[in-house]
């Protein structure tokens, strides 16, 4: 007997067929590069046209926008999107030239840091500037900056800066040209951050 059901527990293993695969993980979600010279194909030699963007954001929705509260004097951004998500906004300045890109999704990440839109800020900032209401804060001399929904007020000294650890990072703000120098990639009027997206 005990013959028997041995058999019989050999036969229903092996009509069982093989163990089945191991799960396979999760592929990461792509995401686009951004460092001091570039973000993802854009760089400081990438004309800030439609033509050109369109050229080298292949795979990318570009599209021209003319925002500003004031309709007489309208400001062209160029927005990008990855099917219904907003990437990032393009804001040329007078010469054609990308002036800056600000980052408004988690698809982007900084290499070298743990900055990305949505996550805590861990690191240190010398300097902060005020768009639209908001700060923009950056090391002086490096060229991406970040931003928060705080008043400026609440990071114009060296106590305030300190404070912004662990503060939720609105977006992050790139530019061909180094911040905190006489021609950097800042806001023209001091008003971008109002007129740029959600």
């Amino acid at each position: 007997m005990l013959v028997r059901v041995r058999r019989v527990a050999i036969l229903v293993l092996l009509s069982c067929g093989s163990p089945p695969a191991p799960l396979q993980p999760l592929s990461p979600e792509p995401t686009i590069a951004l460092t001091d010279s570039s973000l993802g194909s854009l760089t400081a030699t990438t004309k800030a046209s439609l033509v050109a963007l369109r050229a080298v954001l292949v795979g990318y929705s570009v599209i021209p926008v003319n925002v500003g509260h004031d309709s007489e004097f309208p400001v062209l951004e160029y927005q990008v999107f990855d099917n219904d998500t907003q990437m990032f906004v393009v804001v040329p300045d007078d010469e054609g030239k990308i002036l800056n890109v600000h980052v408004l999704t988690p698809k982007v990440t900084m290499t070298g840091r743990p900055w990305r839109v949505g996550t805590p800020f861990v690191g240190s900032v010398t300097d902060c500037d005020c768009w639209g209401g908001k700060s923009v804060c950056f090391k002086k001399g490096e060229h991406v900056a970040v931003t928060f929904e705080r008043t400026c007020r609440s990071a114009v000294d060296a106590r305030g800066r300190r404070s912004l650890e662990g503060q939720t990072i609105k977006r992050l703000v790139w530019s061909p040209k180094a911040f905190g120098g006489d021609d950097y990639g800042g806001a023209e009027d001091g008003d971008v951050d109002d007129q740029l997206g959600p």
